[in-house]
């Protein structure tokens, strides 16, 4: 049995019988560079024949090689967006940008890619919508013919807003498909992973009402409301994501912000209130105040 000899971009095998068989190296990167039958490589081997009197004479075989279309290879993308955080979003996130392309190959020599179609979600292949925003779960994205793209978080989104730092997390997903200069495609997605970042919360003002004691020398009991000012106010961040709220503060009168004395008795201008840090309350009438004492009736 013959064997085959290695040449530079295959393998050929010619029997005694002149007969032959060349397999082509498609694992060489010159051979994968061919675009078109129009590109070619030449391997060349030379034999020798002998006649039944000894006699021989040697000349060569030359294998042209035509190039064919190679699919380009999509690779998925990464990218990270962080949302928005603080008071009323005040504190800016980050909304991506960057090229699908970039990391996207074509063995072709000469051939290069341009993103043919955009979808949201997980796709099969995704056509039009190139240059274009597509809305996602959590976002928009824009993807040009030249791979260059930008994603916007949505910070009115519920679920984006309920992440609370950046280890919390949500993903989405836009499908792409890229083409060759020879009109071969590809698919792949970009999956932005949004971090999360910290809200401020929000509080919202209390009232409650008191009665004062009546009657005679204060007999007739009045009314120390309790409650909770924790209630009514509110956080973005979701409960579920682990955030919780406490009272940090209190202090007599208006004030732009307040510490200490919580779960302390603080005297106001009619009374004490008592305010605990899972922001259950209770206030104390001082029925012993003039201004108190001179109220004549509930109107």
């Amino acid at each position: 049995m013959a064997s085959g000899v290695t040449g530079t971009y295959g393998e050929i095998t010619i029997n005694s019988d002149g007969s032959y068989s060349y397999v082509v190296d498609n694992n060489n990167a010159a051979v994968q560079a061919l675009r078109t039958s129009g590109d070619t490589l030449s391997d060349v081997f030379t034999y020798t024949m002998v006649d039944t009197d000894g006699l021989d004479s040697t000349a060569e075989i030359t294998v042209t090689i035509q190039g064919q279309n190679d699919n380009p290879v999509a690779t998925a993308d990464t990218p990270t967006a962080v949302e928005a955080g603080g008071l009323a979003n005040g504190t800016a996130g980050t909304d991506p940008t960057g090229n699908v392309l970039s990391n996207d190959t074509d063995v072709d020599a000469g051939d290069f890619q341009t993103v043919a179609g955009v979808a949201a979600g997980v796709q099969a292949s995704a056509s039009g919508s190139v240059g274009t925003s597509v809305t996602g779960s959590y976002g928009s994205a824009t993807i040009n013919s030249d791979g260059s793209y930008t994603y916007f978080v949505d910070n009115d989104n519920a679920a984006v807003q309920a992440l609370r730092n950046s280890g919390q997390t949500l993903d989405d997903v836009f499908t792409y498909t890229i083409t060759d200069t020879a009109g071969a495609t590809a698919t792949t997605q970009i999956t932005i992973t949004i971090q999360g970042q910290n809200d401020t919360p929000t509080a919202v003002a209390d009232t409650d009402v008191a009665v004062e004691a009546g009657g005679s020398a204060n007999g007739t009991a009045g009314v120390n409301p309790t409650g909770n000012v924790l209630d009514n106010d509110t956080d973005v961040d979701s409960v579920g994501n682990g955030e919780t709220k406490n009272v940090s503060g209190v202090t007599a009168g208006v004030a732009g912000s307040a510490s200490g004395s919580v779960a302390t008795s603080v005297a106001g201008s009619y009374g004490a209130i008592t305010i605990n840090a899972d922001g259950s309350y209770s206030y104390i009438v001082d029925n012993n105040n003039a201004a108190v004492q001179a109220l004549r009736n509930s109107g």
